[in-house]
């Protein structure tokens, strides 16, 4: 992929990052009174993909042979313990690559809430979660709080995601289908399976 083209798509995936993300804060300890359930709304048709984060991915042979420590290099865990479960009609869970690569990402850098970046070696992995979510943004940051070495969730408006995504989406169709140059295809698809699971888990 040439230069000018990363370029262009670095710039306005930042300028839409800039408007969407919002930044909550690092809590030091565990939250003990959050509410870990939360009531039902009736007549929402709600499947597994809606009510709970899938859990990540195997790790490689190759990537357990090149990266054989547990921990990453600051000494957090790759993987967080399980956040909240979801409410439906209300929050939906993602993992962070789920809004593609860092570059076009509404939520801000890939590493810690808690870092200030620039000390993160190549096997450093970070379970960052995406929440989106509709109403209050004070509620779900009190439900799916960031808490130094136990979570980092980033939340998301409904309505900022799928314009983030629509946005991003677009400029991804537009991109020439060159057999030369970076095919952009896979991550349209996975764009698009994010949106398909925000309009599903979260209908007006």
């Amino acid at each position: 992929m040439s230069r000018p083209v990363t370029a262009a798509i670095g710039a306005a995936a930042c300028t839409i990052a800039l408007g969407c993300s919002r930044r909550d804060p690092v809590l030091e300890a565990p939250v003990s009174s959050l509410p870990r359930s939360a009531p039902t709304i009736a007549a929402l048709p709600v499947g597994p993909r809606c009510a709970a984060l899938p859990p990540p991915p195997p790790t490689s042979a190759a990537r357990r042979a090149d990266c054989p420590r547990a921990l990453n290099s600051d000494g957090t865990r790759p993987v967080l313990p399980p956040s909240p479960p979801s409410e439906p009609g209300r929050t939906v869970l993602f993992r962070y690559d789920d809004f593609g690569p860092q570059a076009m990402s509404p939520v801000g850098f890939a590493w810690w809430s808690w870092e200030p970046g620039g000390s993160v070696e190549i096997c450093d992995r970070f379970d960052v979660r995406v929440v989106v979510y509709t109403g209050s943004h004070k509620e779900v940051a009190r439900r799916f709080p960031t808490v130094k070495g136990v979570s980092d969730h980033r939340l998301i408006s409904r309505a900022d995601a799928l314009a983030h995504l629509d946005a991003r989406i677009a400029e991804l169709a537009a991109m020439p289908h060159d057999p030369d140059e970076f095919d952009f295809g896979p991550l349209q698809r996975q764009l698009e399976e994010t949106r398909r699971i925000v309009l599903e888990c979260l209908p007006q």
